[in-house]
């Protein structure tokens, strides 16, 4: 048993860092509960009753807590800072005013994180690194509403939810899941920080968002219905996102192995995708990548269009009724479209397979381009810069040929009702595509 004998008004102060001495913190809306704390720690000294001591090493745990004052104000400062996502949030969300309730675990910071919400979730690590902790912050929002309700309103939504939070013995593993009641929508947004290499499982209910930056994980696996999924900075083993129905959209760098998988009118957006290994399914949203440096890269679609900035690699491109646009390739191709156009300029080849049923195929070289061609097409334009060579052939519609010089590349092209086109872009214009 442990007594304390206080000089001054400490008494809440204590009963709030027992808490942290088990391993988990619980504020309900502490914005001004922290800057009190802080403000008494800083002011209160606390001497203790050894005769009523029993047991040393809680005593010695209250007192590491209570030294690292200063490092809970910087991590709960530090953690009031918004992260942009699909729907645009700012600063504001994530500020003292709007927190409802926050939590701290201590966590394996190697291990995995399983996470099951309904409501929109951002998560990034902590700015510390380091750190073997898991903070959950629940924040008030709501669309159109500039300010957030007092803090006696803040603490009844606290009332209809439930948060459940589960581990395994060696906290290799965190579970996390939250119930609210049937058929309440909460005005409620949640913000996780956590340890920078820290493996996340997400699975995201209803229509609710997820947002995911600067992590440097082995595994990350995200599952939506209805909602987005926001990715920026992320270096990881490997990366899937599932969303029936929802965006992906990808900012800045995404390094790693990556399934990437829409339905219905999802999209697929990103800056710059690098891996041995990717792939970008919809159905019929758009694919949208700038650029792309991969082994191995699989594009499919159903009905919707493809914009390839700059890819480095061996393309795989599927689709339905699509257009398909390259801006350029240093790699190798096979494209087969059902229905729809394929324009893509062929910066350094070994091998290209492009066959349409019902479209045309545009297709530009640079300046002392080398290839050979085995064109099927109704109709063929050649531009006249092109140093293009064809032989004699008994097949209708069919042109054997090369340009350059013979057997360095070639390039298979068919289009059975559809024009096939071949440009030459001068140095100049082909330094346009990478501007």
């Amino acid at each position: 048993m442990l007594h304390l004998m206080k000089v001054g008004p400490c008494q809440q102060i204590l009963r709030k860092t027992a808490l942290l001495v088990s391993g988990c913190t619980r504020h309900v809306h502490c914005s001004k509960h922290f800057s009190t704390v802080f403000k008494r720690l800083d002011n209160t000294s606390l001497r203790y009753h050894s005769a009523s001591v029993y047991g040393g090493g809680i005593l010695n745990k209250l007192r590491k807590v209570l030294s690292h004052k200063h490092f809970l104000r910087s991590v709960f400062t530090s953690q009031q800072t918004g992260t942009p996502g699909p729907t645009q949030l700012t600063d504001k969300v994530f500020s003292a005013k709007t927190l409802i309730e926050t939590w701290y675990y201590e966590v394996c910071p190697y291990g995995e994180m399983n996470v099951t919400l309904p409501f929109k979730t951002f998560i990034k690590p902590h700015d510390q690194p380091g750190l073997n902790k898991v903070n959950i912050q629940f924040h008030y929002y709501s669309e159109g509403q500039e300010e957030a309700p007092e803090s006696q309103k803040l603490s009844h939504i606290g009332d209809l939810y439930d948060l459940d939070v589960r581990f395994d013995e060696d906290k290799a593993n965190m579970n996390i899941t939250c119930d609210i009641t049937k058929g309440v929508t909460l005005p409620v947004v949640c913000l996780l920080r956590v340890p920078l290499q820290l493996d996340l499982k997400i699975k995201m209910l209803d229509d609710k968002d997820v947002s995911i930056e600067n992590m440097d994980s082995s595994k990350i696996v995200i599952e939506t219905e209805r909602g987005n999924c926001f990715l920026k900075n992320i270096k990881c083993g490997s990366v899937s996102a599932v969303c029936r129905s929802g965006n992906i959209t990808c900012l800045s760098t995404l390094l790693g192995n990556t399934y990437f998988h829409t339905g219905k009118s999802g999209s697929i957006t990103t800056e710059r995708l690098q891996g041995s290994s990717i792939t970008c399914e919809t159905e019929m949203g758009f694919i949208n990548v700038r650029s792309l440096y991969a082994d191995d890269a699989t594009f499919r679609s159903d009905a919707g269009n493809f914009h390839l900035g700059h890819c480095h690699g061996q393309l795989y491109l599927l689709a339905g009724q699509s257009d398909i646009n390259i801006e350029s390739l240093d790699g190798d191709m096979d494209i087969g479209l059902q229905s729809g156009n394929v324009s893509a300029h062929l910066s350094r080849h070994q091998k290209a397979n492009i066959e349409v049923a019902t479209g045309d195929i545009t297709l530009s070289f640079p300046e002392g381009a080398n290839t050979d061609l085995n064109l099927d097409c109704q109709a063929l334009r050649v531009d006249h810069a092109i140093d293009l060579h064809f032989s004699d052939s008994d097949l209708p519609h069919h042109k054997e040929g090369y340009i350059g010089r013979q057997g360095q590349a070639l390039l298979n092209a068919r289009t059975v009702s559809g024009t096939i086109s071949l440009k030459q872009l001068d140095w100049i214009s082909a330094t346009k595509l990478f501007s």
